[in-house]
């Protein structure tokens, strides 16, 4: 009989185990924004209609200071049209990122309108990580793609399908855009929720955004924030 116990206590305490270990390798990071703020974008002293004292554009179409409801947004058009945070330098070794971008039902499809957020070298001439973001909601529209170089210099990329993207949003909301860096590899988030595990990369100096539309669409981005 006491063999028999011995046998079942072993036998549970085994199988905790095993599923304890399938939990932990499904297990998903949480995203959890740093304690120091390296920049933010308030656009509380810009003007509507007016470019933003907060940001520089630098490649083609136009980044103005819009309202959406009562709270101030950029307005971002072009075909290709990259904007960078004033004053941020080169990144911290570890660092945290988030923005908020407005979500329609119905817009371009993923190809030719994707919202991104570009982690380059410190010539801006060497993509590190890219994350391509259609803000639209619908299978065909909201696939995530990303593109990065491993830290052997080797470029990769992946893909993540629109159905699961589609499962953190909601249309006509803001969705939020996460990105962290630590331990030398980035994991992203999409309102809180882990959609790109951590992959590690080449080490990033210099952040920028990227508004790529061909279909004469605006992009719409509110409360960016660096921190670390």
């Amino acid at each position: 009989m006491i063999d028999m116990r011995k046998q079942f206590i072993l036998a549970t305490t085994m199988m905790l185990g095993f599923m304890a270990s399938l939990f932990a390798q499904d297990a998903k990071e949480v995203f959890v924004a740093g304690h120091t703020t390296v920049f933010v974008s308030d656009l509380a002293s810009d003007a509507v209609d007016s470019p933003s004292s907060q940001w520089t554009v630098s490649a083609g179409g136009t980044c103005v200071v819009t309202e959406i409801g009562d709270q101030k947004a950029l307005r971002i058009e072009g075909e290709k049209t990259r904007i960078y945070p004033v004053g941020v330098g080169v990144l911290p070794e570890s660092f945290t990122l988030e923005y908020e971008i407005w979500s329609d039902k119905e817009c371009p499809g993923a190809l030719s309108h994707n919202f991104n957020v570009e982690f380059t070298d410190d010539n801006n001439d060497r993509v590190i990580m890219l994350v391509a973001f259609n803000p639209c909601v619908g299978p065909d529209h909201s696939k995530l793609n990303y593109e990065y170089i491993q830290p052997t210099g080797v470029k990769d990329a992946g893909a993540i399908d629109g159905n699961k993207v589609n499962a953190f949003m909601k249309p006509f909301s803001w969705t939020k855009v996460q990105v962290a860096y630590k331990n030398g590899a980035f994991t992203t988030f999409i309102n809180g929720k882990q959609i790109i595990k951590p992959i590690q990369t080449a080490k990033p100096r210099v952040v920028r955004l990227c508004g790529v539309d061909r279909e004469d669409v605006p992009f719409f981005v509110r409360n960016f924030r660096l921190t670390k």
